[in-house]
């Protein structure tokens, strides 16, 4: 599609569509703007979002200039909107003062250009010269592509290098090969994971038997481990294009040429490629995640919330680990992977949500004193887990780290149970003085929960009632010495008469004068 701007002979008059919440802003842009002098016609107007994405769809224009901040859908979603659907379609944004952040994402969205408010006739007219440049490019491309197809392949595939600078490289691939890539009007970016050096050839001869296809071209580039395969439009694709699209794609994987395969939207504009492959590399992502051959990025569906079950079944796990009840964490562990695994994360959720189990048990293995390793070595958690890529295999990799770590926790336990018996020891020695969870704790390298929990499943009571046991023996045999409570108190390692009297009697059945007067001995 071309224009013919300030009186260009042979081009079409052009269909534009405005769109503004100001009645006034489109009855001036209607009246003042000379559209027949730039070869264009106004095909129609609207005054919000909502009403202008229906009428575009029924008008098909050429060029569609809108405002950004309008009621209902803004400016910015209309044009995606309208992208998925037309993406031929150029979009000029009219941007207010205080709108630079909406037009810098505008641009992002590959339109044309902005224009800031006050709207003149002098700022529609320079604008339009580049939308007749681009026109222009796209209508000498198609004759460029045919004649310099090598030319045409070399400039994209350095493009492909560093889609981010499209626009400062643009002047420079063109007096390089020869070519105006601005005229990229139709394409679609396909991502694959390929099987073996021929697999080039292998989809180039697969590409030639789906003669439905040949409405256009296919470039195949080489992007790491990564094939990347351009297909460009002659016209709109239909929906049977689409679909004998993904019959080809569903085919390379059946042949053996690739693994997996996915895509996104047809996109338009050369300003769009960065995220045409953005898209082809997140539905082949999703692909491997999933475990399927094929995934067009616009037909996913994924949550984007993690099931509220998590949290229940993280305070299960950490319970277990505690009581020393190994099996059943390992089991809560392979029921919360389940439920993650029906669940139909987002990607990065998925991860997220197993680092988030691996680090609960990380932590549980710090209480022991040492963080958990692999033989020795550092455990990287978040770097391990990149290295797969299908949920069920990131799921079986965060159920075998959780088996090494009771593995890890068993093979400290006979280290820890010494540790133990050597507080215990000290406990019975130095019960006289202050004797807190967490110093004690301290002097075997543990945390005090995980000590608490080793402590109480090896002598039989919890660490409080043992200090507590001991500190009471002691005081009886200083009772039975003769020894009035007054001085007793502090030798036992208790800070406050009426509380040691309190827990004698709560301990022993009686207070320590009961027990001196039923040991026979006087005051």
């Amino acid at each position: 599609m071309t224009v013919r701007y300030m009186g260009e002979e042979g081009m079409d008059t052009k269909r534009v569509f405005l769109v503004d919440d100001e009645y006034l802003a489109i009855e001036g842009l209607m009246r003042l703007v000379d559209w027949e002098r730039l070869d264009a016609e106004v095909c129609g107007a609207a005054y919000d979002g909502k009403t202008a994405l229906e009428q575009i769809e029924i008008l098909c224009p050429d060029v569609v200039l809108t405002d950004i901040r309008m009621p209902g859908m803004n400016g910015l979603d209309l044009i995606a909107a309208v992208k998925r659907r037309l993406p031929s379609t150029l979009f000029v944004v009219i941007s207010g003062y205080n709108e630079f952040e909406y037009a810098r994402s505008a641009l992002r969205l590959g339109v044309v250009d902005y224009i800031d408010k006050p709207v003149t006739v002098e700022k529609i007219e320079e604008v339009y010269g580049k939308i007749n440049q681009i026109f222009q490019a796209r209508q000498r491309f198609a004759e460029e592509t045919v004649k310099k197809r090598p030319q045409f392949s070399q400039a994209i595939e350095e493009l492909i290098r560093s889609p981010q600078q499209v626009m400062k490289q643009l002047p420079c691939l063109k007096e390089k090969y020869g070519v105006d890539l601005r005229g990229l009007e139709r394409f679609l970016i396909a991502v694959c994971s390929p099987v073996g050096v021929e697999a080039g050839q292998k989809i180039r001869q697969l590409w030639l038997e789906f003669s439905p296809l040949g409405d256009s071209d296919l470039e195949i580039f080489q992007r790491e481990k990564r094939l990347i395969l351009l297909v460009t439009f002659c016209k709109e694709p239909d929906l049977a294009f689409l679909e004998q699209f993904q019959a080809f794609c569903e085919s390379l994987v059946l042949e053996g040429a690739v693994e997996a395969i996915g895509y996104g939207a047809v996109h338009s504009g050369v300003t769009a490629l960065e995220y045409a492959l953005k898209d082809g590399e997140q539905a082949l992502q999703y692909a491997e995640y999933l475990g399927e051959p094929r995934v067009d990025l616009r037909e996913l569906e994924y949550h984007v919330e993690p099931p509220v079950q998590l949290l229940g079944g993280t305070n299960d796990i950490v319970y277990y680990f505690r009581t020393g009840e190994y099996d059943q964490a390992l089991q809560k562990v392979e029921e919360l992977l389940a439920l993650l695994l029906n669940s139909k994360l987002e990607l990065d959720l998925f991860y997220s949500e197993c680092l988030k189990l691996i680090h609960v048990g990380m932590g549980l293995c710090r209480e022991t004193g040492r963080e958990f390793d692999r033989d020795g070595r550092v455990f990287l958690p978040h770097v391990e887990i990149r290295q797969y890529h299908r949920a069920a295999d990131i799921s079986s990799w965060t159920a075998s780290v959780f088996q090494s770590m009771v593995q890890w926790m068993w093979e400290r336990r006979s280290k820890e149970e010494r540790k133990v018996a050597a507080a215990k020891d000290y406990i019975d020695a130095h019960y006289n003085e202050v004797l807190t969870l967490p110093y004690v704790a301290s002097l075997c390298g543990m945390q005090p929960t995980y000590f608490s929990m080793m402590f109480k499943e090896q002598v039989g009571q919890n660490y409080i009632k043992y200090i507590n046991f001991v500190r009471m023996e002691h005081a009886k045999q200083l009772l039975a010495q003769g020894l009035k409570v007054k001085d007793i108190y502090e030798k036992v390692g208790f800070q406050n008469y009426r509380y040691f009297c309190d827990k004698f009697k709560s301990l022993v059945g009686c207070t320590p004068e009961q027990y001196r007067s039923r040991l026979g001995i006087k005051r």
